[in-house]
């Protein structure tokens, strides 16, 4: 697990070890966040807008990589579950959630990182009234404090919950997505959320997601 990888390594000069305590001593934010998606109102859930300026920003963002980062959204960088995804791209996948995702009854997220998206994106399916039952985080870094955290959440809730260590990178993900699209085009649909801000000078993130078709 990631313990045993962290105390393996120079304890006194490893970012990665002092950002993974940081992680430890920042759980008091996973209720927080929790109880301010299940307080979405009805009539908001499709509001792109809102999602994109008020609810995603107040769970807070992630501060790695900040070249990639809109600078007007700096208030909020290091702040809350650390929501490593553009709000832009994620209040559109959420809204997609909402009119095509009520009958999920399990999410698996590649790249599930801190944990973030992956939190929010499991409480959403049950703010819609989706009868969520099993729920797969995947990343290379390990099952970090807050995926530990919330997976007992998620067990408690009776929702089967597991975390598996894999996924290379990036270049992979974006590899897997493409494969995926092309060898399940008969059975699924494909979106993509990759909307970018002009205050950003490249092209960084995204979101996918796949919609069984209608038998």
């Amino acid at each position: 697990m990631l313990r045993s990888f962290l105390k393996s390594r120079s304890t006194s000069h490893d970012p990665f070890q002092q950002r993974w305590a940081y992680f430890q001593g920042n759980l008091s934010t996973i209720p927080a966040a929790i109880s301010l998606v299940e307080s979405v109102p009805e009539d908001k859930l499709r509001d792109v807008t809102f999602l994109e300026r008020e609810l995603i920003p107040s769970l807070g963002l992630n501060n790695e990589n900040l070249w990639e980062q809109p600078a007007e959204l700096s208030k909020f960088f290091g702040t809350g579950l650390h929501i490593f995804q553009y709000p832009n791209q994620f209040a559109c996948y959420l809204v997609w959630l909402a009119e095509h995702g009520k009958d999920s009854q399990t999410y698996v997220e590649i790249g599930s990182r801190w944990g973030g998206t992956f939190i929010v994106t499991c409480e959403w399916l049950r703010r819609i009234g989706a009868p969520l039952q099993s729920a797969i985080a995947i990343d290379p870094i390990g099952e970090t404090p807050m995926i530990n955290l919330y997976g007992q959440h998620l067990t408690r809730q009776h929702i089967d919950y597991q975390f598996i260590l894999a996924s290379d990178a990036c270049p992979d993900t974006t590899a897997l997505w493409d494969a995926l699209k092309t060898l399940e085009a008969a059975t699924f649909t494909a979106s993509e959320f990759t909307d970018q801000y002009p205050s950003v000078d490249g092209s960084f993130l995204g979101i996918g997601a796949l919609k069984r078709n209608a038998v």
